[in-house]
């Protein structure tokens, strides 16, 4: 099949094949003018019907799940991914392969065929294949399309790519649950089709039911009719997006809590679903959106529109992150992906290493030095350089392998991924934006160096993240705090927890778990002459044990200390309570009201029934004198960078600026580097502070300082257009018809199995 569009003028004109008329517009990318909130339209068919089908075997617990994906989960989630993302709108349907053909005249030509202006994908033939995924993920029944009003349509289905056992497979779309309990895939998603940008415009999202285990049930017929008189209607299309008011807001990426910040729970005991299923839901959408490897090699040059990958794809051996060489069709190219080795322990990963990429990850540790975003190093089996953002560096990110119960922060890293795809624009002052506050600050010993130090100690960039007190059992099976080591803080201080680390010597039960582990790799121990210690429960940061057993909130309301020296030292919890250490004269942890005060840049504590100042990372307070004839009280401040990021610079400074931090920022002297500039926007009580790109910018966080990339990115500085180097000619007024090119090899497809940890 030939590429049979047509050169216009000197301008790269790129329209979809459409029988309605058509029209271009020019994209100022210095304004982003022509961008609009990212629709999303879930067709929820199958959904429909197999609510009737519970309903009518008096399977009323099933019914809610169905009920609470349809009117709550899949509307938040559209929700908040169109306050985060802008595209440009589809002007028209979206229709998928099946309801037009799917034949090769049925497929959309990729790029203009004119020698002047091809954008580097000049050829006489190209290969289509079709998409041998597609019957699995996108179904066959419900692929009438949407006539318009999307931007993405997904189609949504429960229990086809689900697996109940001990363990999960490993894939590109996939999420495990990393609690413990239920350890089956949660959900599963892929993007089935592209337009001709390589945007994907539908994909699939699978729930697995039997994963939501905490579901209480509700009469479902009495809520539905409460949404209608409010005027909440899904329509004879069973589509769903933002328009179905969810009855509130997603704040999961802080926590699940059975009650919201009130201490109300309206969903009928089911709050605490609801809001840890939007945060899978938002982690499988975002595969659909692109996180994922097989997007990277559609990547094209945000303001040009020009592939950075070399078209036609190529084929070439890669040696995979499992150290297995394979034939590969299409490798990203190397502005996009690199390789890497870890200097200390020698692991083999790929890290993306786009420009804003790389701005983000060194504003976030710290690290000038680093290349990029790091991918997965474990082996996922069908996945050669990895979906998800690396563990060990990026632990509390939502687009991690493994979900969290606690903490899953929707970041500017992964709003910075998706820019630089080329596909959209990001607003990184969303509510739902945060800083993800794992290795925040750091430095490159975070980065470089082993979490655990040849003398079996936890280096300083990595306190108060990983911990080295291995946790005894007792003869239930539970952890025996009197054997253990003291009682410790999860890395986002939301949780009172232990640390995950065991000796494989002996039968380790947690729970009703039981199970006898195996040494970790020789590369992975990190206590010289102990090979057997290493985690029971989350392998997957590099061995590294990470303080997450036994986890406790501090953000639930209703709970009361165990002890009444807790109580005196003020101990309580809500949504404000941060766990916080004490200085080791205690075996325990308190949760504790903990503000981020931006006027003076000061984490302040209250606790013994005052506000304490934390004037630098560390500093030692009393809380109560003596108690009970026990001894002094006293609690430790906690990493500034870790429990308040928002101290430091906003959104990572969106990419478009460089992140200065204070010479010590984490101690009781602050000072800022040698010739640091200050106007009147800028706060000197910060401790990091933005340096925008743009010099006209005066926002805290770069966010009017617009994209810049140079025209020579990529595989674009072979094929630099001739002419209007900074324009991208977008389509703005002709339909998409969602025909979209398929040229990845058949095998290559075959290998994605897309159901991940």
């Amino acid at each position: 099949m030939k590429n049979n569009t047509r050169s216009s003028g000197n301008k790269q004109q790129r329209k979809l094949q459409s029988s309605s008329s058509t029209s271009t517009t020019v994209l100022d990318p210095t304004t982003d003018a022509n961008y609009q909130p990212l629709r999303i339209q879930f067709d929820t068919s199958e959904l429909s019907q197999q609510m009737e089908l519970a309903l009518s075997a008096y399977d009323y617990l099933a019914a809610t799940k169905l009920y609470l994906l349809m009117y709550e989960i899949l509307p938040m989630t559209a929700s908040v991914w169109g306050d985060i993302l802008r595209v440009i709108p589809v002007q028209g349907g979206i229709y998928p392969l099946a309801a037009k053909g799917s034949g090769k005249d049925q497929v959309l030509d990729n790029e203009d065929s004119s020698s002047s202006n091809n954008n580097g994908n000049e050829q006489e033939e190209m290969e289509y294949y079709d998409d041998p995924v597609r019957a699995m993920y996108c179904p066959d029944e419900t692929t009438s399309g949407i006539a318009g009003g999307a931007d993405l349509l997904v189609y949504a289905t429960v229990n086809r790519q689900c697996a109940s056992s001990g363990t999960t497979t490993s894939g590109e779309g996939g999420e495990d649950d990393g609690g413990g309990g239920f350890m089956g895939t949660l959900a599963s998603a892929l993007s089935c089709q592209r337009d001709q940008y390589d945007r994907p415009i539908t994909g699939s999202i699978d729930f697995c039911l039997e994963g939501m285990r905490n579901v209480v049930e509700m009469n479902v017929e009495e809520y539905i009719a409460s949404k209608e008189s409010a005027g909440i209607i899904i329509g004879s299309d069973h589509m769903v997006g933002s328009e179905i008011y969810p009855t509130e807001k997603w704040n999961g990426w802080n926590g699940v809590t059975a009650t919201n910040a009130d201490g109300q729970d309206y969903l009928g005991g089911n709050r605490r679903e609801v809001q840890y299923s939007v945060g899978v839901a938002m982690h499988e959408i975002g595969h659909v959106l692109g996180v994922s490897s097989d997007s990277l090699s559609y990547f094209r040059h945000p303001l040009t529109g020009v592939p950075l990958t070399r078209r036609p794809f190529e084929v070439s051996t890669v040696t995979c992150i499992n150290g297995e060489s394979q034939a590969f069709v299409g490798m990203p190219g190397p502005a996009v992906l690199q390789e890497g080795f870890h200097g200390e322990n020698g692991g083999r990963y790929f890290e993306v290493v786009t420009p804003t990429v790389r701005r983000v990850v060194q504003n976030h540790f710290n690290c000038k030095t680093m290349k990029g975003a790091r991918l997965e190093n474990q082996d996922t089996g069908s996945d050669c350089f990895g979906s998800h953002w690396d563990e060990m560096l990026h632990y509390t990110e939502i687009m991690g392998a493994v979900f969290s119960p606690s903490v899953n922060i929707l970041s500017p890293l992964t709003l910075a991924y998706l820019e630089d795809s080329g596909w959209y624009r990001a607003n990184y002052e969303s509510e739902f934006v945060h800083i993800s506050t794992f290795g925040h600050g750091m430095g490159c010993d975070f980065v470089e160096n082993n979490c655990i130090d040849s003398d079996g100690n936890v280096p300083e960039a990595f306190q108060e993240q990983i911990c080295n007190s291995p946790i005894t059992l007792s003869s239930d099976g539970r952890i025996d705090p009197s054997l253990s080591g003291s009682q410790t803080c999860d890395p986002s201080h939301t949780q009172k927890t232990y640390c995950d680390l065991v000796n494989t010597n002996e039968l380790i039960a947690i729970g009703n778990q039981a199970t006898t582990l195996e040494a970790a790799p020789e590369e992975y121990q990190y206590f010289e002459g102990e090979p057997n210690l290493r985690p029971y429960a989350f392998p997957n940061a590099d061995y590294c044990p990470v303080p997450q057993l036994d986890p406790q909130s501090c953000l639930e309301y209703g709970k009361y200390s165990s002890s009444n020296e807790q109580a005196a030292a003020g101990e309580t919890y809500g949504p404000n309570s941060r766990c916080i250490e004490t200085d080791g004269t205690r075996s325990y942890t308190l949760c504790l009201e903990t503000f981020c005060n931006t006027e003076v840049g000061l984490v302040q504590i209250s606790a013994g029934g005052t506000i304490l100042d934390c004037e630098y990372d560390g500093q030692v307070h009393d809380v109560l004198s003596d108690y009970d004839g026990a001894g002094d009280v006293r609690i430790k401040c906690p990493k500034a960078a870790l429990v308040c990021p928002e101290l430091f610079c906003p959104s990572n400074c969106a990419g478009r600026g460089e992140c200065t931090y204070a010479a010590n920022s984490g101690t009781d002297e602050t000072e800022y580097a040698e010739g640091a500039y200050f106007d009147d926007t800028t706060s000197t009580s910060a401790k990091a502070y933005c340096v925008c790109d743009s010099a006209e910018d005066t926002t805290a966080g770069c966010y009017e300082t617009p994209l810049t990339f140079p025209t020579e990115y990529g595989y674009a500085a072979e094929n630099v257009f001739q002419t209007n180097k900074t324009l991208f000619i977008v389509i703005v007024g002709s339909v998409v018809v969602g025909l979209a090119l398929m040229y990845v090899a058949a095998r290559q497809w075959k290998a994605r199995k897309n159901v991940f940890m």
